[in-house]
């Protein structure tokens, strides 16, 4: 059955390629596919006095040529994705799109991770050589790593930070509460989604995820792979996801429920980070340290360095900056901004991270500011930095 959001979506892609292709420039362009949940027909959706809201957002493949100017046609490209409406009479898309831009090494060079996983079997050409996405996914393969899991928990925790921030009113605020608790619940069955690459198990379609899931909670051979408060949290958003395209679908889930779901997050990142980092489990301090490779000077200068380069942040002093600003993964400590964040608020696991606090906070003060981002919170400009290094 053809739902509201396929006709909106397939719209919103076409007026999306035409700008990419004219950005890039089309004779640069090997293949553009979609990829995600608009490709595995997972996409979700609200209808609220007849307006569809779709909260699915479009990832799109962009594969050029070796011989372009990547970093320039990046940011050409990134500047045309952003002039894409996302709302028009009778619907609004709730994301803008995920467009990534690669050559065809740099992308079949990609990690096997949620996103990558079955590309050549979860994917719609929609210009170019349709043949190249199922050449890069030979290359990626699916076994993806522990660490994966980690990225997977993280980048949620920091999506749910920056919808923090955004402010609203009357109608507006509705809609984004609205769209804040499919996120939430999306980030609650991830609880899931990480133990399963963790024990080998991942599926990219989430029906196959959730059996998976359902028969490791009964079996789970060894040690068990989620606590009872993680179980009860998949769950619950796998039934609230399941009431879609209600209007009422997020009725009652409130402070204590995302709550709830953070705490999941935050204990299933730490079972995880604890068995592949080598921390102690019960030291949030020594697991987030570790995770952002806390004294790999001369690992970390070279990323700080390319990503200055990358990105063109304006800065005074750039090697002695990144000199000093090499103690810690620039990158990794930017993600980790939001885990620490939410380690620090009235989460019912909270525990004692002022050690932690204050050796990070002055690291990523530092940074954000002496890179250009000297606007809100520490918590708010980490993650608008880590948003642009993206």
């Amino acid at each position: 059955m053809n739902k509201p959001c396929h006709d909106i979506i397939a719209r919103h892609t076409d007026d999306l390629v035409g700008r990419v292709l004219s950005a890039a420039g089309e004779q640069n362009v090997r293949s553009v596919f979609v990829a995600g949940s608009v490709a595995r027909d997972e996409m979700s959706y609200c209808v609220v006095e007849d307006v569809v809201e779709v909260y699915s957002d479009v990832d799109l493949y962009v594969v050029v040529g070796d011989e372009v100017d990547l970093e320039a046609v990046r940011r050409r490209v990134r500047e045309a994705a952003a002039g894409v409406p996302l709302e028009a009479p009778g619907y609004r898309i709730c994301s803008g799109p995920d467009v990534g831009v690669y050559t065809f090494a740099d992308l079949a060079a990609q990690p096997a991770r949620p996103g990558t996983a079955g590309l050549g079997r979860y994917h719609r050409a929609v210009f170019g050589d349709d043949e190249l996405a199922g050449q890069a996914s030979q290359r990626i393969g699916e076994n993806i790593v522990p660490e994966e899991a980690l990225y997977l928990l993280e980048n949620r925790l920091g999506e749910l930070a920056g919808m923090r921030s955004v402010e609203g009113a009357g109608s507006a605020t509705e809609r984004r509460d609205r769209f804040r608790a499919f996120v939430l619940c999306k980030t609650g069955l991830d609880v899931a989604s990480a133990g399963l690459i963790d024990r080998g198990r991942f599926h990219p379609l989430r029906h196959e995820r959730l059996e998976r899931f359902e028969a490791l909670v009964d079996n789970p051979g060894g040690d068990p792979v989620w606590d009872a408060g993680e179980i009860a949290v998949v769950r619950d958003c796998r039934d609230r996801l399941a009431g879609l395209p209600s209007p009422d679908w997020h009725a009652g889930l409130g402070a204590e429920a995302a709550d709830d779901i953070v705490a999941a997050v935050l204990l299933q990142w730490k079972k995880i980070a604890a068995k592949m980092l080598g921390g102690h489990e019960d030291d949030w301090c020594d697991l987030v340290l570790r995770r952002c490779h806390t004294g790999d000077y001369i690992g970390n200068f070279r990323q700080f360095r390319a990503m200055n380069a990358r990105c063109g942040f304006k800065r005074r002093g750039g090697t002695a900056a990144g000199v000093h600003l090499s103690r810690y993964s620039a990158a990794d400590a930017l993600r980790m901004s939001a885990l620490t964040d939410y380690l620090s608020r009235n989460v019912p696991m909270r525990p004692d991270i002022g050690r932690l606090i204050a050796t990070l906070g002055p690291f990523l003060d530092r940074l954000t500011r002496g890179c250009g981002f000297t606007e809100g919170s520490l918590a708010e400009r980490s993650f608008r930095m880590y948003r642009a290094i993206q």
